[in-house]
């Protein structure tokens, strides 16, 4: 600990140096696995391209949107470190708080500034980022959180906050609100070290100075009531699942600060009443204590945060992806056994189609041997005959029949597919899913076209021998002349039947069932594997940034023990870390509960040391822990395996109670078993 602050100061540059290394070889880590993931998502969108079947361009959406979202990360990261390098020399303090909550008094108290810029009334004094310094450090004052046209101001002010070291964040006591609790949680999660100032409002009428330093005595003495405050305040943490128990708050009023060391009131009194002082003694001494190593968390959490966030959106995302695989898989299935089923019965049908069109083309030869016997011109006579019987018409209705059977499917199967896609646990957008036609029915329209027709066209070509009655008798010749027509039609039509026969059984195996069905069938099953080879791949990318973020993770952890000058020979072998919330750290070596109070409080946040003295031994123990950690927070679980090709498998840790994904993903436990095992979550539905 340094004696001084300008000695602390100092020393905090060089640790900042140290702080920028580790950092930075984390930040050239994550741009590889953007190079990787963009192979990934290029290989995705062709196959997706391929499948002409199906279109889902709600997936590939997902994953270029992702994927953007990732290069923008990228981009972000290298410019805070580069800027954090350039300004590294300086400690850095920034204060939030809301419109009128004494951001702007406080500046004026530090830099011993008029009071200028202190707001009047209502209005809005604090319009952009501004830095001055006080005691070598660089302190900003961000534009009021929550504002009414706050949206950019709120942008501005989360980017400072990246860059501090410590943040101070001012409420007043009359009723702080919950949107200033939303900003704090967001302070949180950026693993930031938080000071609470509580502005305590109360008016100074200086003229009436012994009665306005009782006033202020008793405002700033009654603790229970500003520590009620406060407890009313943390209590919001839950709703952001977060906990601030051990968040420190020091009552201040900035008002009398400002006038008790204004030159033209110089009141030493006043000043010590306001209780400022502690204010800046806890700076000064926190600086003194802890800066050095807060200048190395700075720069590491500034890559382990967003890190993180790559991680489990990639895990989010590898989740969505095998929901979505499983519906398209549990379609195959149903289609399958549908085809199958629609196999059986085409067939039925296509027999007594046929039977029935053989019985009508018999039953309209003998009515025509009747009255055509002695027709000279029968076969011209036959060949009219055939076409009003409208064969190509038949035909056609009976593929048309067996076609709309399939359309209806289809379409039945694409409701089916964006409802159980929109309304899985994970709400993933279904709204682009189309399928083309299962068989062209503008081709069935026209079957005279490709060559049905042609065979009935010309004369049948049928010749008939010349009656004589003169040796047999007149109603035998009869009879014979017209079962020799009949046999000669029949021969004659012998080879249209073939021929229908041919064209509709190649028509129902190739246009309707391969084309239609067979290749639908084909498809869902490859846009189950696509799927589920994302959510492979993203499963991969994301164990790779796991452990990447592991490694940074278990440095600042070594430098927090080494800074506490506790020279611990151990080895980490896995860990899971919410910044500034908390830490599970498992490793070889015993660490006592007192040295997890003061990693705790070094880190500010809870630290959890689980020793298993020999993994490979102990392993069974180790898993235990584990699976009674995340058992307590998250409920019943267990691993399932799906098979999604011949050799590829991948593991979800499927929950069995049923939660809502939007509402547990962002539980801290939830993110902690993420961390841990570092696999896809499914839910139970």
């Amino acid at each position: 600990m340094a004696s001084n602050i300008a000695e602390a100061l100092r020393q905090c540059n060089s640790y900042a140096e140290k702080g920028y290394k580790l950092a930075k070889s984390s930040y050239e880590e994550i741009h590889q696995a953007l190079l990787q993931e963009e192979q990934k998502v290029l290989e995705a969108n062709r196959r997706q391209n391929q499948m002409t079947r199906i279109a889902n361009s709600s997936v590939l959406q997902r994953q270029n949107n992702n994927f953007e979202e990732f290069k923008h990360m990228d981009l972000t990261l290298k410019n805070d470190l580069d800027l954090l390098h350039r300004n590294q020399k300086e400690f850095s303090i920034v204060v939030f708080g809301r419109t009128m909550a004494g951001k702007s008094t406080l500046m004026e108290i530090l830099t011993h500034g008029n009071g200028a810029s202190i707001g009047k009334g209502a209005q809005r004094t604090t319009r952009d980022v501004r830095d001055y310094h006080w005691q070598g450090m660089k302190i900003t004052d961000v534009p009021g959180i929550a504002s009414f046209d706050g949206r950019e101001d709120d942008r501005l002010a989360m980017e400072a906050a990246k860059k501090a070291d410590l943040i101070l964040f001012l409420i007043t006591d009359d009723a702080p609100q919950k949107d200033e609790a939303e900003k704090l949680a967001e302070l949180r999660s950026l693993g930031k070290p938080v000071l609470g100032i509580v502005n305590v409002k109360l008016a100074l009428n200086m003229e009436r100075k012994a009665l306005a330093l009782r006033n202020l005595q008793k405002k700033l003495s009654d603790t229970a009531r500003l520590n009620e405050i406060c407890k009313q305040f943390k209590a919001y943490a839950t709703q952001f699942n977060q906990d601030w128990q051990e968040m420190p708050f020091i009552y201040t009023h900035l008002r009398a600060a400002f006038l008790g060391q204004s030159s033209q009131l110089n009141d030493v009194e006043l000043y010590n009443m306001s209780n400022f002082s502690q204010v800046e003694k806890y700076i000064i001494d926190k600086v003194c204590k802890d800066g050095c190593f807060l200048r190395i968390k700075t720069f590491i959490d500034n890559v382990a945060v967003p890190m993180q966030q790559r991680m489990e959106l990639l895990l989010e995302h590898s989740s969505i992806n095998i929901k979505e695989a499983l519906v398209y898989r549990g379609k195959w299935n149903k289609l399958w056994k549908w085809r199958q089923d629609y196999v059986d019965r085409s067939q039925k049908k296509y027999n007594k189609f046929v039977d029935q069109l053989y019985e009508m083309i018999e039953s309209e030869i003998y009515d025509f041997a009747e009255d055509n016997y002695d027709n000279e011109y029968a076969g011209e006579a036959w060949n009219k005959r055939v076409e009003s019987m409208h064969l190509e018409n038949l035909c056609r209705d009976f593929l048309q029949e067996l076609s709309n059977e399939c359309e209806r499917k289809r379409r039945e199967l694409t409701d089916e597919l964006r409802t159980e896609i929109k309304f899985s646990s994970f709400g993933a957008d279904a709204s682009n899913i189309q399928m083309e036609g299962v068989t062209d029915t503008q081709g069935l329209l026209q079957m005279g076209a490709l060559g049905i027709g042609l065979i009935f066209s010309g004369p049948i070509g049928i010749a008939l021998g010349i009656l004589s009655f003169f040796f047999e008798d007149k109603a035998e010749k009869i009879r014979k002349q017209k079962e020799e027509l009949i046999d000669k039609l029949k021969e004659a039509m012998q080879p249209v039947l073939n021929k229908i026969d041919d064209y509709l059984l190649k028509e129902m195996s190739d246009n309707i069932l391969k084309n239609g069905i067979d290749k639908l069938v084909f498809t869902l099953a490859d846009m189950d594997d696509m799927l589920f080879d994302l959510a492979n791949e993203e499963r991969k990318m994301a164990k790779d940034l796991n452990y990447k973020l592991f490694n940074l993770n278990a440095d600042l952890f070594i430098e927090a023990t080494n800074y506490l000058q506790e020279n611990l020979t151990y080895s980490l072998y896995n860990m899971a870390r919410i910044p500034g919330q908390v830490c599970f750290a498992f490793g070889t070596n015993i660490i006592s509960e007192n040295m997890c109070k003061k990693l705790s409080s070094l880190l500010e946040e809870q630290v959890v040391y689980i020793s298993i003295i020999d993994p490979e031994k102990d392993n069974e123990a180790y898993t235990d822990k584990i699976n009674n950690i995340i058992t307590k927070w998250m409920g019943d679980w267990e691993f399932k395996k799906f098979q999604f090709s011949e050799d590829g498998e991948i593991w979800i840790i499927y929950l069995k109670n049923i939660k809502p994904f939007q509402t547990i993903k962002n539980e801290i436990n939830y993110r902690l078993m993420e961390q841990i095992y570092c696999e896809p979550i499914n839910l139970s539905k």
